[in-house]
């Protein structure tokens, strides 16, 4: 192939999980330029924006008509915000050598050259409604930034928990968890992870506003934090089964996990066969118990070579292979 190979991204992003959307194909934009593509994002949030130009990408605002993206030799998007109509007409353009969407659920049809999904449990996901010739699925593919893999060789002193329930956790179920595990498990430091957008309930604010005064060196409450630093410094991760399980994940924690939400239980079972303990629901009782068990323990062995870091070179060759095949 001769001339640059461009890729143009569509996601959508805002303030709670779109931002881990954005995340991944960052990871995977930085894959395609080291392969020798220059990658457009289509966005409109200024801070998103702003996450993909310090990355060294091309920016836009969102395109006025989702259906007719600028001709590029790829285009990627998220089945977030793209459904089988938008599919069909990137389909029918022809402007377009390789069309990969992502897509995490199997529950919002469309057509596309080369489906993705990056999960643990990716490979359970029942496609066959979709009009796709090729899947990348599973943890062999997942779009999981350097960052978090490299912290696998950070030394760390001493038990500490990372405790996060997600964006809609208004520190309600880390406190719970933590309120045991301080009681429970004296040699644990616990960091307590609330979303910026998330508002404590009076009654919920005041006992973290205790427990941390009670237990001044031993819980920290964050709104908002570095998750990276948060991760270098803890051995274990404790809450929901979202994307911070994944990083977690390639970060060498061992974790504990629960069900936040009916799109979860997929990844609950995925982990669970992984050897983690994991539930479909909030029990903070379970969750402390299996704490206490985990807490000195590492990852188990499945889980801890089920991502190698090399899943988004793989998915940014076979984009580059394909462009390669249809010049």
């Amino acid at each position: 192939m001769t001339a640059r190979v461009t890729a143009q991204f569509v996601v959508g992003c805002g303030a709670n999980d779109g931002l881990g959307h954005l995340r991944r194909c960052l990871v995977l934009a930085d894959a395609l330029r080291a392969q020798g593509a220059l990658c457009c994002f289509h966005l409109d949030e200024a801070n998103c924006r702003e996450m993909a130009a310090q990355r060294g990408h091309e920016v836009s605002t969102c395109l006025t008509d989702i259906t007719a993206p600028p001709a590029a030799d790829l285009l990627i998007g998220d089945a977030k915000w793209i459904d089988w109509g938008i599919s069909e007409a990137w389909a029918r353009s022809g402007r377009f050598a390789a069309r990969l969407i992502i897509d995490d659920m199997g529950n919002r049809p469309v057509t596309a050259d080369l489906l993705l999904n990056h999960n643990i449990y990716g490979a359970a996901v029942d496609y066959a409604h979709y009009r796709a010739p090729e899947i990348l699925s599973g943890p062999r593919h997942s779009l999981i930034d350097a960052q978090w893999l490299a912290l696998r060789e950070t030394p760390r002193a001493q038990p500490r928990a990372l405790i996060s329930f997600g964006a809609t956790d208004d520190g309600s179920k880390g406190a719970a968890v933590a309120k045991l595990l301080l009681a429970r498990a004296p040699d644990l430091r616990l960091d307590l992870i609330i979303a910026p957008v998330a508002r404590p309930a009076p009654a919920v604010q005041q006992q973290l506003e205790d427990m941390t005064r009670d237990w001044p060196h031993r819980l920290t409450v964050w709104r908002g934090a570095d998750m990276r630093q948060r991760m270098a410094d803890a051995t274990l991760y404790v809450g929901a089964a979202g994307v911070t399980a994944l990083e977690a994940t390639a970060a060498g924690l061992n974790l504990v996990l629960c069900g936040h939400g009916d799109d979860q239980d997929i990844n609950i079972a995925a982990f669970s066969q992984l050897g983690v303990s994991a539930d479909t629901g909030f029990d903070p009782e379970r969750m402390a118990a299996a704490t206490q068990r985990a807490m000195t323990a590492p990852q188990p062995p499945a889980l801890a070579h089920a991502l190698d870091g090399l899943g988004p070179q793989r998915v940014a060759a076979r984009l580059m292979q394909l462009c390669d095949d249809r010049e």
